[in-house]
């Protein structure tokens, strides 16, 4: 997974006419994950940022640890020059 196949932030606006369904067992760890770097991209907001919204609509989410890297990798890409 990564943030780089997400849609551009330019697409932004068409991400927020979208409905998305996720889906997995426990919600825990695969659906925070990708909830949250799909909401970073459409609110335009940190991937970690989102990750905490996510978690007030599902609170038992913790992704696992390579999950979080992800999340920290894409706040890093996000905020390099150029992006």
């Amino acid at each position: 997974m990564s943030c780089r196949r997400l849609p551009p932030p330019s697409n932004a606006s068409a991400l927020k006419a979208k409905t998305v369904l996720l889906h997995c067992v426990r919600a825990e760890s695969r659906t925070p994950t990708v909830a949250a770097l799909y909401g970073a991209r459409a609110a335009g907001v940190t991937p970690l940022g989102s990750l905490e919204h996510v978690r007030r609509v599902l609170p038992n989410a913790h992704p696992n640890p390579a999950f979080r890297e992800i999340l920290a990798v894409a706040v890093a890409q996000a905020t390099e020059p150029g992006n």
